[in-house]
């Protein structure tokens, strides 16, 4: 799961700088958006893992 979590967050943080090159902003908007996004993902699929009756 850590494994997981660290691609998460790199997808989020390198493609978010990608998309905030792309479109010119100086600050990292897309980059801080993303990374909040792709790991609030991780945690609610964590959490419905962690859940379930097995």
């Amino acid at each position: 799961m850590g494994a997981q979590m660290a691609i998460y967050a790199a997808i989020g943080f390198f493609g978010g700088r990608w998309i905030d090159g792309y479109l010119g902003f100086e600050k990292p908007v897309f980059a801080i958006g993303l990374l909040v996004l792709l790991l609030g993902a991780f945690m609610y699929k964590l959490v419905v893992d962690v859940s379930q009756d097995k």
